[in-house]
């Protein structure tokens, strides 16, 4: 149940592990390729385990014509004995090329859903550079069916107060609702096809086509 937890949650543009660690001596690497309104980019995202409980995280990612994006983090489970999974990460970085701090914290659980093994989760993030501060909150559901075709559904919220001036009223920036599914080709590999359509005004619409590799 934790092994499918923790494929389910590796969404290509998260820079955190959520509350579950990848374990000591375990890794996870994914690629993808994406269209976010017909402009192509790119993102990778990587995970080490350091121990039992703590991970490191690399993620990286790229639109063209769009300033990067670049995080590495620490990620630590709490309580790990509990139905509930609990984590902490911080990580420092670039955040569409301004230096930037990171601090986030995650909740989750495995459910069974109609029979399925599958997950719940929340997860709770904020960014920080030196002109604004980001805030970005989603929730995930996922299952894995009987041919161990996984898939999930998830929604974000996105907002941003900028610091120059002064603590500038904080504005809500994208709310975007998405379905992934991930395809297992070996037994450590698997194909992911990922859309989500922004909902506010003007929103875009998002596909990814990647790759996930366990080891």
């Amino acid at each position: 149940m934790v092994r499918v937890v923790l494929l389910l949650m590796m969404w290509a543009t998260s820079v955190g592990a959520g509350p579950w660690p990848r374990g000591a001596g375990q890794q996870f690497l994914s690629f993808s390729v994406t269209s976010d309104g017909g402009a192509p980019g790119v993102a990778g995202y990587g995970e080490h385990g350091l121990t039992d409980r703590m991970t490191l995280v690399f993620s990286a990612s790229r639109t063209r014509g769009g300033p990067p994006r670049a995080m590495v983090s620490i990620a630590r489970d709490l309580w790990p004995d509990r139905a509930w999974r609990h984590g902490w990460a911080l990580g420092l970085g670039l955040h569409d090329g301004d230096a930037a701090a990171r601090g986030a914290l995650a909740i989750g659980r495995g459910v069974r859903i109609m029979g399925l093994d599958g997950w719940i989760s929340g997860e709770t993030e904020v960014i920080g550079t030196a002109t604004a501060i980001e805030t970005r909150a989603e929730a995930t559901l996922g299952v894995t069916t009987g041919g161990a075709l996984k898939l999930w559904t998830q929604l974000s919220v996105t907002g941003d107060m900028q610091i120059r001036p002064l603590l500038a009223p904080a504005r809500l920036t994208e709310v975007r609702a998405g379905l992934g599914a991930a395809l297992p080709v070996g037994a450590t590999t698997w194909v992911t096809l990922k859309a989500s359509q922004g909902l506010d005004r003007g929103g875009t619409a998002r596909i990814s086509l990647g790759i996930w590799a366990e080891f």
